[in-house]
């Protein structure tokens, strides 16, 4: 599933109309196959050959959806290390959308540790990965490090947050939705 997931990213380059993959929802990605597509976003320069167009920015995926893959602790950290990387196509990426995955609070090391490396990342959802109030901690740990503050949009319905988590997310991010 990892090798397909790839092989749709650099059709849908090639023909330059790629800004939003959610086709990668629900494919039984796991962590096995979320290690797969996340070593080809960190590898710009792979043995794939592209035109300079489609090297430019523009061509790259903005939104990036793995909802509903069965990702674990595992697949989230490699995940993340491709979201942070300074590759092209991770710098193109606005929104990252990995709802219903595994339950567990490292969702948030995840968002967190994208929004302080990644300045072009604004949106991050995490519904349904209960991530609860420790998971919040996680995401704001680092919060002085962030460069996109006030352009920042959180999805996190139904990831147990209580009302002190809500007051800490809304303290530390007045300028977020």
């Amino acid at each position: 599933q990892g090798y397909i997931a790839i092989n749709a990213i650099l059709r849908y380059e090639e023909n330059g109309e790629l800004k939003s993959l959610r086709g990668l929802h629900k494919r039984g990605l796991g962590d096995l196959g979320i290690e797969i597509v996340s070593k080809f976003i960190m590898n710009d320069t792979d043995q794939f050959e592209r035109s300079s167009a489609i090297q430019s920015k523009n061509y790259y995926m903005k939104t990036f959806g793995c909802a509903k893959n069965n990702i674990g602790a595992l697949g989230a950290r490699v995940l993340c290390e491709a979201l942070s990387s300074k590759s092209a196509r991770a710098r193109s990426i606005t929104s990252v959308e990995v709802y219903c995955n595994v339950k567990g609070q490292f969702w948030g090391n995840f968002a967190g540790e994208i929004l302080q490396n990644n300045p072009s990342v604004t949106n991050i959802d995490l519904g349904g990965n209960e991530i609860g109030d420790i998971g919040v901690c996680a995401i704001l740990a680092n919060v002085n490090k962030w460069q996109n503050v006030s352009k920042l949009t959180f999805h996190l319905d139904y990831c147990n947050i209580t009302d002190a988590g809500a007051v800490m997310l809304r303290t530390q991010l007045p300028g977020a939705n």
